[in-house]
């Protein structure tokens, strides 16, 4: 009897294998949420996929492991748009795709090897005013907890420069009216110097600040350099993470810190002070130069007299705001003054000046910046 060979053909199922899904753990400040994964990750940068739909970009800041009730998980610290953001809540879940870009960001090492190079504080030729060293980097603008023209909280790259350490005053203006032979500002009563008034910040128009500081060899900030020079820590901090290291952006809410104390001159200053050796108003440039002074030793950047800058007044991107003021039309004015309240003198407040014109609007007054190869 002959033996009959079977063959049983058994189908093979294969099985994709699945992307791997990831958890939001809590929303936090500055366009940043908290997520956990079953694997490390090997990437800083992804394309956020929610409900299966590419939504934009997320870059990993850092992350840790921790443990779980049965093997390690990690957690991880993200910043995407504020678009992505509105979209997530705690306990969302998401998948990523990889971008195929460098694991850390093209913010690169150049701007700490500037902070080396540099005198953190020179006297400047002309008007012979010390200015202080402000080192490069990535920064943090604006704020998502102030007004709607302060959002979004978005990144700029700034390189290197020197600001004046004080507020450009009276005295400092009248060599510049004599050198040159300018009308004197329109602030001063009668043309007449106020000698009483020689150390206080000198109010003047955008083009009389400008008219200043081109003679100076010199010129008005940007309101971005004028943001990293107000803040209250190293703007840019190298971070050790999982992903290697990182240099991250830092922000404080004023030149000192996060926490209003009362050596800063504001409204309601004046409410809690009565020993105080002048009248309600502004006060000499230097006045509390130990207490109201940023990371980056700039005195007074918030309060006392606001401070002109060289940028148009115009929306963030991103920004969900709209003004009849946008457009190039009126100047950004920053740090609030002596009659501001405390929300107005943080270092992202923002506000402008220009109105009814930039020739004649004096409500201001100004510091100024040195490119970072001139003396």
């Amino acid at each position: 009897m002959k033996k009959i060979a079977i063959l049983l053909f058994v189908p093979v199922i294969i099985f994709s294998q699945p992307e791997k899904v990831f958890v939001v753990k809590s929303i936090l400040d500055q366009n940043r949420f908290v997520f956990q994964s079953e694997k490390r990750l090997t990437n800083s940068r992804y394309n956020i996929h929610l409900d299966s739909v590419d939504s934009g970009e997320v870059t990993i800041q850092s992350g840790s492991r921790v443990n779980s009730f049965t093997n390690y998980k990690y957690e991880y610290i993200a910043i995407t748009s504020a678009a992505v953001l509105k979209k997530l809540k705690t306990g969302d879940t998401f998948t990523f795709h990889s971008k195929p870009e460098k694991r850390i960001p093209v913010y690169n090492d150049s701007f700490t090897s500037e902070k080396k190079s540099y005198d953190k504080s020179i006297v400047s030729e002309v008007d012979k005013r010390e200015m202080v060293l402000v080192s490069g980097g990535i920064t943090l603008i604006g704020s998502d907890l102030g007004q709607p023209h302060e959002s979004p909280v978005h990144n700029k790259i700034i390189k290197s420069f020197y600001i004046d350490k004080y507020e450009v005053s009276n005295r400092d203006y009248l060599v510049f009216c004599k050198e040159t032979a300018v009308n004197t500002p329109i602030s001063w009563t009668n043309g007449e110097f106020p000698q009483k008034m020689a150390d206080f910040p000198v109010m003047v128009t955008y083009y009389e600040a400008e008219a200043y500081a081109k003679w100076a060899g010199k010129r008005l900030p940007t309101e971005f350099e004028w943001e990293r020079a107000a803040n209250g820590v190293e703007a840019t901090q190298k971070t050790v993470t999982n992903l290697g290291v990182v240099e991250k952006p830092f922000k404080t809410r004023y030149p000192w810190g996060n926490d209003l104390h009362n050596y800063v001159n504001y409204n309601e200053f004046w409410e809690n002070n009565n020993d105080i050796p002048f009248e309600r108003g502004l006060l000499p440039v230097y006045y509390y130069k130990e207490r109201n002074v940023s990371f980056y030793g700039v005195v007074n950047m918030c309060g006392n007299a606001a401070e002109w800058t060289s940028s148009w007044y115009e929306k963030y991107p991103g920004a969900n705001c709209s003004s009849i003021r946008f457009g190039q039309q009126v100047k950004v004015v920053r740090g609030g003054d002596y009659k501001s309240s405390a929300d107005e003198i943080t270092i992202s407040s923002r506000a402008y000046g220009g109105l009814p014109d930039l020739h004649s609007d004096n409500r201001s007054g100004f510091r100024c910046v040195k490119e970072i190869n001139r003396r």
